[in-house]
């Protein structure tokens, strides 16, 4: 927030007494004569007096919130307990007090009354001001943005570019307007009769579409102590707004000039104003706010708007235990696909204020007049590794199913999941690459997995492999000799080889390989056979491994004598083949003593529950939280070798998908931002560990968060081991009474981990559960901080 002088001098005339005059008889009738005469005065005021306002005018406007301030006890209602309702209740005893409304201005920013609506986007990056300004389409915006008179807090901050100067609330409002514009190509402001924003934050949006010239209704939906704070801001900036209460019942509609009517979410008035013969012409906007909301009062709002014309939703996937996937999921099901075409898909990161994965839903009638198209734009960040469901007029649906990973994409709207998806796969196919000038075919031989290249489904059964061809797949897996009768087969004109999954004679450590077959089912190609990992316990317990294909002949010029089949098919691990900003989840057993009942309750065939430790991999880099001897010591450290520790089994890595980071922006945010907020003495074994560390930087990342079967133990262990005796003396019966494997790790003497801040040298003590020992390595820690 950037300091102020003193406020600037009253006008000598009697203008601003004149305007405080017609505000007062314009907000007692809001219609009629005297409110087109406050309009007009209240927009040469603005010409006159943008921005930063003198004395005569918070006075004023301190007053009007404090007449009607003094009426919210009677209309909040009982405490719900939530957030928000507390936020609510305190900024009520701020409009209802005479300093605080007189002071509004000067104080609201400063002391950081809740909701910290006009923090939030500061905290935006700047990466959406320089794709607005390096949109072609940039002067439709401008009006709105650098030509613009300030709106709201004359604290907030501006960004300097060489056009102008430029607020990121502003900017980020315009953002979403953008993207609303690129994904229903055609629609524009001069089409839309009316507007229902839910939540309107500081009052920015309305002033936003003013600025663009939108001559519509826009209502506002909130909360009455936010309406009477968006009024305060919008008078304060110069753009006329009315309260729903004081609307006479009936339908509003433009005379020629914006009317901006803001409506209290506790009442029913919204419903009564609306003009419901403009439905296909109506937009409902709600960034953030829907989902934030109580399942009621979205059920409330989402009965009038589900048949708006236009939709546009932005949103967390969770916000406070609130599962805001499945419940879209739901409404898209029952009420917007029979009518509407939606697309959802995950925003890019840096386009939102704070860190996690956040989404863009936007749904348009199908009968809608001149504006029907909606698209999948990579511009938007909407592409077919980022999509959660796509169903669009002339294309095939496409939907994310709940259980799959992020990204897992499947087009039919009535395939099902087999029970058995899980049960027999071992290796998958992630990604296939040819390096060479000839062309494939592969055949999956796995039928319970629905198979699909970048995003397109396999309808031949058959996937053609050209030069050139670098595409990732999902659903393509090497089936089990066991269960399958042609293998995955890989074939080139009359050529063809086949690969499964099984266990072999000669490997004493019972392990699973990828094996190769000829067409008679023999063996074969023995040199090209690789193990997979630890063989299913019982035949159906074991863990997943990702693999790629890559077609290359290092032997050949593709031209003549080419090399045969078997001699071009190369599989390596996806993780060594993966692009250096993919991030692994990379998963352990807490000791070797429980590898054996985690690979029992968490496996191919099912996961449910175990007991593990955790560490994100970036760019090479392992982190992870451990507990450390000193408390206010930094917890997060890096590891000297991914995917080892010295008491920790690795068991597997799961890919959480990639990161928009650098590899510098990466080790900011983790050396910077996170390694202060987690000090080695707040580790808790439940509710603070290595496992809540991985997700709040998977979150940041903008990846997929931490699966639920390896968060599940600790969740249901931090439940039950509240309650009192005797169930909570289970935990010293699984945990032990002392610290256990907790802190930082140490391989050997000489080798030494790095924390992610500038600590002293430390010694670290952990113990193990596998002994009654513990068990004390020494290091020093080379806590240094990049330049």
């Amino acid at each position: 927030m950037q300091q102020l002088g003193p406020a600037p001098a009253n006008p000598r005339d009697d203008s601003c007494e004149r305007l405080n005059r017609l505000e007062e008889a314009a907000l007692a009738k809001t219609t009629g004569s005297e409110f087109e005469e406050y309009r007009k005065a209240l927009e040469a005021w603005r010409k006159a007096h943008p921005g930063y306002q003198p004395s005569c005018r918070t006075d004023a406007l301190g007053k009007q919130l404090c007449k009607d301030g003094a009426k919210l006890s009677a209309l909040l209602g009982p405490a719900t307990g939530d957030e928000w309702d507390a936020w609510m209740r305190e900024l009520a005893v701020h409009e209802a007090t005479p300093d605080d409304c007189a002071n509004f201005a000067a104080r609201q920013v400063v002391e950081m009354w809740p909701p910290h609506v006009w923090h939030w986007p500061q905290q935006t990056s700047e990466v959406i001001l320089d794709e607005l300004l390096g949109d072609a389409e940039y002067a439709s915006y401008a009006d709105a943005l650098h030509l613009a008179p300030p709106f709201g807090a004359p604290q907030v901050k501006f960004r300097h570019r060489p056009q102008g100067r430029f607020q990121m609330h502003r900017v980020e409002q315009l953002n979403h307007w953008r993207v609303l514009r690129k994904a229903v190509p055609g629609l524009e402001l001069s089409q839309l009769e009316q507007v229902v924003e839910f939540g309107g934050g500081t009052g920015n949006l309305p002033a936003t579409f003013s600025d663009l010239g939108y001559t519509g209704v826009h209502f506002v939906y909130d909360f009455p102590t936010m309406i009477l704070m968006q009024r305060y801001w919008l008078h304060y900036s110069g753009v006329p707004a009315v309260l729903g209460m004081d609307v006479p019942q009936g339908t509003v509609r433009s005379t020629g000039n914006m009317r901006i009517v803001l409506e209290n979410s506790l009442s029913d008035e919204l419903v009564s104003h609306l003009d419901t013969s403009k439905l296909q012409d109506s937009l409902f906007v709600a960034t953030y706010s829907f989902t934030e909301a109580d399942f009621e009062s979205r059920a409330k709002i989402w009965r009038v708007v589900k048949k708006f014309g236009v939709i546009q939703l932005a949103f967390w996937a969770q916000f406070y235990g609130k599962d805001n996937m499945r419940h879209l999921e739901e409404l898209v099901e029952t009420d917007l696909k029979p009518s509407h075409w939606v697309a959802w898909w995950t925003m890019p990161p840096g386009w939102h204020a704070t860190p996690g994965i956040a989404y863009y839903l936007v749904a348009v009638r199908k009968d809608r007049g001149n504006v029907r198209r909606l698209r999948c734009v990579e511009e938007l960040g909407c592409t077919s590794s980022t999509a959660h469901m796509l169903l669009l007029e002339n294309q095939p649906p496409l939907r994310v199913l709940g259980r799959a990973r992020r990204g897992q994409l499947e087009f039919s709207s009535d395939q099902a999941w087999s029970p058995f998806e899980k049960g027999m796969v071992v290796a998958q196919i992630v990604r296939i690459r040819n390096n060479t000038l000839r062309t494939f075919c592969i055949t999956p031989g796995d039928y319970f997995y629905k198979t699909s290249i970048d995003g397109q489904p396999v309808s031949d059964c058959k996937i053609e492999v050209p030069p050139g061809f670098d595409q990732a797949s999902e659903g393509l897996t090497i089936p089990w000799e066991s269960v399958s009768g042609t293998g995955l087969e890989i074939s080139e004109a009359d050529a063809q080889i086949r690969c499964v999954v099984g266990p072999v004679d000669f490997d004493s450590e019972e392990r699973d390989w990828l094996q190769f077959r000829r067409d008679d089912w023999e063996p074969a190609h023995h040199k090209k056979w690789m193990p997979l990992g630890q063989r299913h316990l019982l035949g159906t317990v074991g863990s997943s491994t990702d693999l790629a294909l890559t077609f290359r002949d290092s032997k050949s010029d593709c031209t003549s004598n080419p090399s045969p089949i078997e001699e071009v098919v190369h599989f390596e691990s996806a993780m060594k083949a993966a692009l250096p900003n993919t991030v692994f989840l990379n998963i352990f057993d807490l000791a070797s003593a429980l590898s054996v009942p985690n690979s029992m309750l968490c496996n191919t065939m099912f996961n449910t529950i175990g007991a593990f430790h955790t560490a994100i991999e970036v760019y090479g880099e392992e982190w992870a939280f451990y507990r450390t001897p000193n408390p206010t010591s930094c917890g997060v450290c890096k590891s000297l070798r991914p995917r080892h520790h010295p008491v920790h089994v690795y068991r597997q890595s799961v890919n959480l998908g990639s990161t928009m980071l650098k590899d510098w922006e990466v080790r900011y945010l983790i050396r910077a931002k996170l390694a202060t907020k987690w000090p080695g003495g707040t580790y808790d074994l439940l509710r603070h560990n290595c496992i809540h560390f991985c997700q709040e930087l998977a979150l940041a990342l903008g990846v997929s968060p931490v699966p639920a079967w390896v968060r599940n133990l600790h969740e249901t262990g931090a439940s039950v081991f509240q309650l009192p005796w005797p169930l909570s003396s289970v935990k010293s019966l699984l945990f032990g009474d002392r610290p256990a494997l907790m802190d930082a790790p140490g391989e050997q003497q000489s080798e030494h981990p790095e924390t992610a801040s500038n600590a002293a040298a430390t010694e670290v003590t952990f113990t193990s559960t596998t002994s009654q020992a513990g068990h004390t390595l020494s290091h020093v820690d080379r806590k240094t901080f990049p330049g």
